[in-house]
Order: C-alpha cells, then sequence, then structure tokens
C-alpha cells in the first residue's frame, strides 16, 4: 500500500468461516448460525439448537431490556442513548468440559448498543447464564480463555469511530471475584502455554507472566531487518 518511500506491506486475515459446535449431553446441542437471509453470512446471528427431540427447539441469546441498559449504563443514556436498540450477540466462544461458554459482543453507536457479559449455556435448565460484573458492562468481549478456576476475557469497545481496548479481565469462578489488567490493544486469542497466558493482539504479542503483562511488535531496522521488540511501559 501507499506510493514511493510510504510503500509497505500490509497484512489482512480473512475470519474463519462459521462451523457449527455440538456440546452437550450426547452432542445434542448445537450452535448454529440463524436460519433467515441475510446478505452477509458473517452477520447472521448464532443461537442454540436443541434436537433432543423431534422438533427442534431454538434459544437466541436474550437480549437486555433498556430498563436493565439504564441501570448498569446511566452515563450511556446521559449522554444521549435514550431508546436505544440493544444488539448483543454472542461472539468469542469456547467449549469448557462439555458446555458452550461465550462472551457477548455488541455494537455501541448511532442508536444501538448494549450491555456486556459473559456466560455459559445451562442444558440442563436450556437457558443462558449471564455475568455482567460493572468491570465489563460497557464492554464486548474479543477473546476469552476458560480455565478450571478462572475465566480470561480480553474487552474493546465497538463504536461509530472505530474500536478501542478495554483491557484484560480475570474472573475467578470460585469467588466470582474480577481483576483488571491494563491492556490498550485489542485481542483477537487467548492461550495458556505452560505458566503462560499468550494473547494475539492487533498490535502484536502480549505476555501475562508472574502477575505483570508485557507487549511485543515486529519491528524493522534501519537496514529492513524484521526483529521482535518489546514495548516500553506505558508506550
Amino acid at each position: 500500500m501507499g506510493a514511493g518511500s510510504e510503500l509497505r506491506n500490509e497484512i489482512y486475515v480473512e475470519p474463519e468461516p462459521f462451523k457449527p459446535v455440538h456440546f452437550g449431553p450426547g452432542n445434542q446441542f448445537t450452535l448454529a448460525q440463524e436460519d433467515e437471509t441475510v446478505s452477509e453470512p458473517n452477520q447472521k446471528r448464532l443461537l442454540v439448537l436443541d434436537r433432543s427431540s423431534e422438533q427442534v427447539k431454538r434459544y437466541p441469546l436474550p437480549q437486555p431490556t433498556y430498563d436493565e441498559f439504564a441501570t448498569v449504563r446511566p452515563r450511556r443514556v446521559k449522554y444521549g442513548m435514550s431508546g436505544a436498540e440493544m444488539n448483543v450477540e454472542i461472539g468469542p466462544r469456547q467449549i469448557a468440559g462439555g458446555t458452550l461458554w461465550f462472551g457477548e459482543t455488541f455494537y455501541d453507536g448511532e442508536g444501538m448498543t448494549g450491555v456486556g457479559g459473559f456466560g455459559y449455556f445451562d442444558t440442563a435448565e436450556r437457558k443462558f447464564r449471564v455475568y455482567s460484573p460493572p468491570e465489563i458492562a460497557d464492554w464486548s468481549v474479543t477473546a476469552m480463555l476458560v480455565e478450571p478456576d478462572s475465566v480470561w476475557l480480553a474487552l474493546a469497545q465497538h463504536g461509530e469511530w472505530g474500536s478501542s481496548g478495554g483491557g484484560l479481565l480475570r474472573f475467578d469462578r470460585g469467588t466470582e471475584k474480577v481483576e483488571k489488567l491494563e491492556l490498550r490493544d485489542i485481542a483477537g486469542k487467548i492461550a495458556r502455554i505452560g505458566d503462560r497466558l499468550l494473547i494475539a493482539t492487533d498490535f502484536g504479542a502480549a505476555v501475562f507472566l508472574e502477575r505483570k503483562l508485557r507487549r511485543f511488535f515486529l519491528d524493522q531496522t534501519t537496514d529492513g531487518r524484521l526483529r521482535v521488540a518489546e514495548a516500553m511501559v506505558g508506550q
């Protein structure tokens, strides 16, 4: 892209096509895309299907009511979101112990909004269980990792002028306490490698180890060589 001295290479990664996910006892539940025709396949909303009987049952993700939105996000109401349309969808997801876990995502602008949260689909009760602590209510989830004792969540806000990172959260599954770590970048994947968390971001990569978050990026030297460099704290 560009020209002359401004000529540069840029890499764009196409999103992976959606594949239905089976889970629950006997894999009788399926995370699928809605049947309605949508011009862009990636814009089809996700829902849970129950095929345990001859009649397939559909479980779309419940939308927050406006009263719920106004209660947990009063500042958003104050600055012009009165009567906004809720557009919360299932975002990143993971099957852990046979259970479908997911993070919620929503567009927050131009008359559309939502309440951030994450949770799982309860196959016994056939309903969504959603957690929405104050630390996540204003944000969409862009990446998650479910572990036996915790859930890691990367946050971002998707608005009219683009997206911005909102940090990294650790939710303790035992105490339900939330710990927030500073991360300005937008994460797309979180993985556990030994005693480290590796986070793929739009900046490069972040590593969480021994209560510290370090950020790395691909740099180019003056003679054209590529190298991995670490960002200084505060940059």
